[in-house]
């Protein structure tokens, strides 16, 4: 009788620790599931905010080009004032000379 008793103790042991394990593998399961949902919500807000920031550089980049555009036609706009100076100061300069040199041979 003192076998079967061990026999049935064994028995039972092994039951029971084969029910601890599979209920322990199903709570892993359902943990690593959770965490894998938890990983991808994060990965798509990551992803989302990734793309919202892009937004913002492209519409920056679209108003610096703008911003660059304009700077480039004023730019081109004082070129051409400043060629138009420097032919009035050339053309000045010239009809200084002259009045300069008829005052000299008036005096001469």
């Amino acid at each position: 009788m003192n076998v079967e008793w061990t026999i049935l103790l064994s028995a039972a042991a092994a039951a029971v620790g084969t029910i601890g394990g599979i209920t322990a593998m199903r709570r892993n399961n359902r943990m690593d599931r959770q965490t894998e949902l938890e990983r991808r919500a994060d990965d798509r807000a990551a992803q989302t905010k990734m793309m919202a920031t892009q937004e913002q550089q492209n519409t920056l980049l679209s108003e610096i080009k703008v911003d660059v555009g304009g700077i480039k036609s004023e730019f081109g706009r004082a070129l051409e004032r400043i060629i138009v100076v420097e032919q009035s100061v050339k053309s000045a300069h010239l009809r200084i000379d002259e009045l300069t040199s008829g005052k000299r041979s008036s005096l001469d």
